[in-house]
């Protein structure tokens, strides 16, 4: 009896020891052996954090076989200077998932790297995931101003380009002057901003005192920061008794002679000073309005191309930029350019500053132009120059000269001559060198291209003339064609287009113009309206001008002609008088205020000035002898701006443009 007693209890010890050890653990752990198992997952795969900048990605862990022990992430493989948090880095109960943020250092080399995820827990076999960290360049930007200077007369503005150089980086960049002294002040258009460039018109009060004041232009953005750069903002001393100062900063600019006006008095020849680099004409005009008179020697290339004269070359108004002949005249000699313009003393002050202005750098540049069939017409701009490719007729590549430097971007539209386009093309900021090419093929077929905003425009006044629609984008206050119709008819209700609103930048608007010529001669009218996005619009043009009353003053070694006109109500701006010569051309724009000043704003009566006597004046330059071209112009706009509108959305202009002859002796 004591023998079986003693063999049960050993029995009943040897039971409990053996389930006692097959539950150790058991109420903490869960199972052991291979009823158990973890798996671990990453999201996103591929992670790309700058210097200096930090990134996370998702570890997920899945449980199976019942296992419900806690699991401890890890990381390995990060490169040294880079480091990481876990939250959390135990999953308890049924979390299933820790973030896993990375931070990197400054210092970290460039490149990509392995990081593994490991997931490990008591009774199961550990498991891994890894995902690659692509450490890259920190975003970084830098600022630039052009040009660097500026000469600004109190009471008056101007305008620079901020350029945005961005290196990896496509955030907003908030722009502001800092801490500019009292009286002058900048605006930027558009701020904040993600594009490269911003416009920035910088005011000085007539109370500045005269002066040079280095301005601080600040950049602000998320993640890189604040950026600076600097623009040195001359005033020169107020105008005392109507004092009037002409700039040239380009040798190249500096006229061969140079004349002034005050009020009605005798004309009187001004020498230039030149003082590093600037060459100054300094006169004075007491009776509130004046002329300035400036002689260039010209190639032929010059005159039929574009002008270089300094500030009075770009009084030319807009009437002329899309128009396809200003003149009949078709051919130049070696000559002379003079130039004579009438205005206001502030106007010809705010003239003498805006002479300084240099022409920017440009460059030349080769594209490739398909999707364009017989019987269609790709029109395409690049930085503003623009070219028609003809499906007929043309042929790659085709070349944009004059380019402005730096990014520019390019505008294209497919049209069949009288219909709105179907397709457009918009490519941002090609930084391409003088001499290369675009980047990409311009195809209206390809996957670029898409469809632009259409609308009507009805058109009042023209009865009888052909019209053309054409339409400009406007940024940074230069228009941009994008597409014209090509189809010259009596048509007053036609169709425009433009880009939709997920194209158009901000900032970005629609310049409508409207040309309606003659059938019958050269003469021609424009009415011109920027606009927000694209809808219906009605455009109304001005009458047609009467030709002016053309008479010889005087004949000799320095023929002159006196011009007399009447302009209608809506063109209460100006009036240009241009002579062509086969040699020598004679540019004469009158202001307004000038007019105003001289009788009334709708009249013209301008007699071309006797300077032949005046020291230093070219004798060469007189009127060419023989039949001369003229050309004559009233415009009017609303909205700002003194030679031209500034383009801003809801300007209107208008013009008329008449075609004459007169014979020189």
């Amino acid at each position: 009896m004591i023998g079986i007693q003693r063999a049960g209890c050993e029995w009943t010890a040897a039971l409990a020891t053996v389930l006692a050890l097959a539950c150790v653990g058991c109420a903490d752990d869960g199972p052991i052996g291979n009823t158990g198992s973890i798996q671990v997952a990453v999201d996103p795969a591929v992670l790309s954090v700058p210097l200096g900048g930090s990134g996370s990605v998702t570890a997920t862990l899945t449980r199976g076989g019942g296992f419900s022990g806690p699991v401890t992430l890890a990381i390995a493989g990060l490169p040294a200077g880079a480091t990481t948090t876990i939250t959390p880095a135990q999953l308890l109960g049924t979390t299933a998932s820790a973030t896993v943020d990375v931070t990197v250092g400054s210092a970290v080399t460039l490149g990509a790297y392995t990081a593994t995820i490991m997931a490990t827990a008591q009774g199961v076999g550990q498991a891994t995931t890894t995902y690659q960290l692509t450490v890259t360049a920190a975003p970084e930007y830098a600022l630039t101003v052009d040009p660097t200077s500026l000469t600004i007369v109190g009471g008056s503005s101007n305008i620079v380009t901020v350029s945005i150089d961005r290196t990896d980086f496509t955030g907003e960049v908030a722009l502001a002057l800092l801490n500019p002294p009292a009286g002058i002040t900048g605006a930027f258009t558009p701020t904040p901003t993600t594009t490269n460039e911003s416009e920035l018109v910088v005011s000085v009060a007539a109370n500045v005192a005269a002066g040079s004041y280095p301005l601080t232009i600040q950049g602000t953005a998320l993640g890189p920061g604040t950026r600076t750069t600097t623009l040195t903002v001359t005033v020169p001393a107020p105008p005392t008794g109507g004092n009037v100062e002409y700039l040239f900063c380009a040798a190249g600019d500096v006229p061969a002679f140079f004349a002034y006006q005050d009020g009605t008095g005798p004309w009187q020849a001004v020498t230039g000073v030149a003082s590093g680099g600037t060459t100054r004409y300094a006169f004075t005009l007491t009776q509130g309005r004046g002329g300035v008179l400036s002689v260039y020697a010209a190639s032929a290339a010059a005159v039929t191309g574009t002008l270089n004269a300094g500030g009075m070359t770009n009084l030319r108004p807009v009437a002329s930029r899309h128009a396809p002949r200003v003149s009949s005249r078709s051919s130049f000699a070696d000559g002379y350019e003079t130039f004579l313009l009438y205005g206001s003393t502030a106007e010809l002050a705010q003239d003498g500053q805006n002479a300084c202005a240099q022409d920017p750098p440009t460059k030349t540049v080769t594209g490739t132009v398909l999707g364009v069939p017989a019987g269609e017409y790709g029109r395409v701009s690049l930085g503003g120059v623009s070219r028609i490719f003809n499906g007929a007729a043309s042929s790659n590549p085709i070349t944009f000269s004059d380019v402005p430097a730096g990014p520019v971007d390019l505008l294209g539209s497919r049209t069949i001559p009288g219909a709105a386009p179907d397709k457009v093309i918009v490519f941002r900021n090609l930084n391409i060198p003088d001499g290369g090419s675009l980047p990409s093929v311009i195809d209206f077929n390809g996957t670029a291209s898409f469809a632009p905003a259409t609308a009507t425009v009805t058109i009042t006044g023209a009865a009888g003339d052909d019209m053309e629609v054409y339409t400009d984008v406007v940024k940074d206050d230069r228009a941009r064609a994008l597409w014209a119709d090509l189809s010259p008819s009596p048509a007053t209700t036609r169709p425009w287009a433009g880009l939709g609103a997920a194209a158009l930048l901000s900032g970005e608007f629609h310049e409508l113009t409207v040309f309606a010529s003659d059938p019958t001669s050269d003469d021609f009218r424009v009415s011109l309206k920027d606009v927000g996005p694209v809808t219906d619009q009605t455009i109304a043009f001005g009458p047609p001008i009467n030709a002016p009353t053309a008479s010889p003053v005087v004949a000799g070694a320095y023929p002159r002609f006196r011009f007399q006109g009447a302009l209608p109500a809506e063109y209460n701006k100006g009036a240009t008088i241009d002579v062509y010569g086969s040699e020598n051309v004679f540019f004469i724009l009158a202001t307004g205020a000038y007019l105003t000043a001289s009788g009334s704003a709708l009249a013209y009566d301008i007699t071309m000035p006797d300077v032949a006597g005046l020291p230093g004046f070219p004798a060469a330059a007189r009127l060419t002898a023989g039949s001369n071209d003229v050309t004559v112009s009233g415009f009017g706009f609303t909205g700002p701006g003194i030679f031209d509108p500034q383009p801003t959305p809801g300007t209107e202009y208008k013009a008329s443009i008449r075609n004459t002859a007169i014979s020189v002796p």
